[in-house]
């Protein structure tokens, strides 16, 4: 039997070194390790394997050659079409539509966030179908965020394991794949990765503070801010937090936040152009019916029972525990959360805290006021915070809990030292997250390709068009009649009508924010346009400007054609705000371009010189 342990006499120097206990006692040395190839190379590759195919396989339902089917679908297919033709028909921002039925006019984009479509004509610049564009958008945003959460939390956590394994618990979480394979939220979803950008932008500002970190931190906030308000909204508190912590661990405070300050205000100023709009000229659309009736925050109170229910359904919010979709936590991430709490147990019990248990007490901390924002405890808080109803649906938190939740993995992670144990637990939890969310990776059904051929130049003009179009008659200009069952949307097959039946009108142009006409009356006519009345439009005739009125209950534009022939063109221009807006978006653009320059500079000083 060989013996565990060889025996060998010591040297004069090793005699008289201090753990020498005696110059006759016998060294022992360990045995080598008889798989060190297996623990060192071997169970790290595992990891990584298991880690790549796990994030592949959320992107498959969106490689199916119809769409997965989601609430939201008909509406991104419907608005990425008009944002499409409105922007290639000259109208930059692109601000009003003329709807896919004629008659369903509104200053959609100036209300509704255009972050997404934005990102998809990026990508359609060099991908020819615009419905494949779609897709590839949002893959690339999932994509996005997990690299966000990844170079993030390794910048924190040294090792790519223990970030690795934060970017499979962000990326799986029931949230997202609920955003993505449920509700089809895609500008949501956009905002979600914009936000965990603006998380790694800060915690590298505050590390090196200059232009160049800045510049990303406004970039991905201004990101946030145009792709959707109410998600930019939920985070605000998070970011703000997060500063504090990261200037406040900075070597260089001074600097770090000053250049959070001026960040903050360059992406203010990308931003504009959208929000300033969004939000100052609410009274200029019925904006009030995207927060009564279904939209009310107060159906929408989350049950903590939900928390741990399992199961998945593609169904609507309901009231009360009888939705028939999941707001779940998930499986893995309770998990992440009870072990983090035993960890911050143990850490408070020390009477001073490290910076990694201060970094999991964080975001422990904002779990929990994730979960309590949830429910209706926290109703009090919805009432004295008036701007919360537009966040509509209360369970939107649940989007703070799966950036958290990644988070803390790779706190924990980054605890278990030995590489192997790291690869092993790394392997185990990546593969529990595919198989718990094999159910919530597959979606109820796939519409049609036919039904969505948003590539075809008439696609508006279809039957399936008609038929799947959407319309939120909350971005309706203000004041054009009542949005109810009494006055519906009419169905018309024309852009314009007469009150002299002898009149000729001739089409001379037409785009979303731009429409001429030529009209021969004899006696002079009533001309109503198909497009309802807001400040921002203004009608000539010949040239000049005329007064007009509107049509009850729709609303739409009415104008008096005097006798003979006229030319009549309706055409978009910029309220005073709106003006504004675009000058400060110019403006932060310029400073942008400044930042990038003199980060450029700042790196180029700072690389060593060889000579």
């Amino acid at each position: 039997m060989s013996q565990p342990w060889s025996l060998r006499t010591l040297t004069p120097l090793e005699a008289s070194s201090p753990r020498a206990i005696d110059a006759d006692t016998p060294a022992i040395t360990a045995r080598p390790d008889p798989l060190p190839w297996v623990k060192r190379r071997l169970l790290p590759m595992l990891a990584a394997l298991t880690v790549a195919v796990g994030l592949a396989t959320l992107g498959v339902p969106l490689l199916h050659d119809g769409f997965p089917a989601g609430h939201d679908l008909t509406a991104h297919l419907t608005y990425t079409y008009l944002f499409d033709r409105a922007l290639w028909s000259g109208q930059f921002p692109v601000r009003w539509t003329q709807g896919v039925r004629i008659g369903d006019t509104q200053p959609l984009f100036s209300f509704y966030q255009p972050g997404f479509y934005y990102a998809v004509q990026v990508v359609h610049l060099a991908v020819p179908s615009l419905a494949t564009s779609m897709k590839l958008a949002v893959l690339a945003l999932w994509a996005a965020g997990t690299a966000f959460m990844f170079r993030w939390r390794w910048r924190v956590r040294r090792g790519w394991m223990a970030p690795s394994l934060g970017a499979v618990v962000f990326a799986t979480s029931p949230y997202l794949l609920l955003d993505v394979n449920v509700r089809a939220a895609y500008p949501e979803l956009a905002a979600i990765v914009c936000a965990v950008g603006v998380l790694w932008a800060i915690a590298r500002l505050c590390r090196a503070p200059g232009p160049g970190p800045a510049a990303w931190l406004a970039v991905l906030l201004a990101g946030a801010l145009v792709s959707h308000l109410p998600a930019a909204l939920i985070f605000c508190p998070v970011f703000v937090a997060r500063t504090v912590a990261d200037v406040a661990a900075s070597r260089d405070r001074r600097r770090a936040l000053a250049w959070c300050a001026f960040g903050v205000l360059v992406a203010a100023g990308l931003s504009a152009f959208y929000v300033l709009p969004a939000l100052g000229e609410r009274h200029l659309v019925q904006m009030s019916a995207l927060t009564r009736d279904y939209f009310d925050y107060r159906n929408h109170f989350v049950e903590p029972s939900q928390w741990f229910r399992f199961t998945w359904g593609y169904g609507p919010s309901l009231r009360g525990s009888a939705d028939r979709m999941s707001f779940q936590i998930g499986i893995v991430q309770w998990l992440v959360i009870a072990v983090a709490i035993g960890c911050g147990v143990v850490a408070m019990r020390r009477r001073r805290l490290r910076s990694a248990d201060r970094d999991l007490l964080f975001w422990l901390a904002v779990i929990v006021l994730a979960l309590f924002m949830m429910t209706a405890a926290s109703a009090p808080v919805w009432r004295a915070l008036p701007p919360l109803a537009y966040l509509q649906f209360p369970w939107r938190f649940l989007m703070l809990v799966a950036v958290a939740c990644g988070c803390l993995a790779t706190n924990l992670l980054a605890r278990l030292r030995p590489r192997p144990t790291q690869a092993l637990v790394a392997t185990g939890a990546t593969l529990l997250a595919i198989v718990a969310s094999q159910q919530q990776r597959t979606p109820s059904r796939y519409v049609p390709q036919a039904e969505t051929d948003i590539d075809h130049p008439v696609w508006g003009e279809t039957d399936a068009a008609r038929k799947l179009a959407f319309v939120e008659p909350g971005y309706y200009p203000a004041g054009t009649g009542d949005l109810d069952a009494a006055h519906p949307p009419p169905i018309l097959s024309t852009r314009w009508t007469t009150s002299d039946t002898g009149a000729r009108v001739t089409l001379r142009a037409f785009a979303d924010h731009r429409i001429a006409l030529d009209v021969h009356s004899a006696a002079g006519t009533d001309l109503a346009l198909a497009s309802r009345t807001s400040p921002a439009w203004r009608v000539t005739i010949d040239g000049r400007e005329t007064i007009t009125s509107f049509e009850p209950p729709h609303g739409f534009t009415r104008v008096r054609v005097p006798s003979g022939w006229h030319v009549v063109e309706a055409e978009l221009h910029q309220t005073t705000l709106e003006r504004v807006a675009d000058a400060s978006t110019a403006l932060g653009t310029f400073l942008l371009g400044v930042m990038v320059v003199a980060g450029r500079v700042t790196k180029r000083e700072n690389e060593p010189t060889t000579g």
